[in-house]
């Protein structure tokens, strides 16, 4: 499912993965995730462009920011899993 996300959800969702400077991460975090075939990262300045809406964000970027959460997700659960047993 395509899911078209805003600039403000896009700039919510980098900031809580990556910190305040998400902009140029999150295009590395997003270059494997690319539909049209995976690749080190996306232009760097692409995620700064759909922030400030000069581009249009892509429908696969939500896609792919659903993906990274879930797994961001899954990897806080395990480690907190470890934590509860140490």
């Amino acid at each position: 499912m395509t899911r078209r996300i805003t600039p403000e959800t896009l700039a919510e969702v980098g900031t809580f993965l990556l910190g305040p400077e998400w902009r140029r991460p999150l295009a590395a975090l997003l270059g494997p995730l690319h539909p049209e075939g995976a690749r080190p990262s996306l232009d760097p300045r692409l995620p700064a462009r759909w922030a400030t809406g000069e581009r249009e964000i892509p429908v696969w970027v939500g896609d792919a920011l659903i993906q990274i959460l879930d797994e961001q997700s899954e990897t806080a659960r395990a480690l907190a899993n470890r934590l509860k047993g140490e």
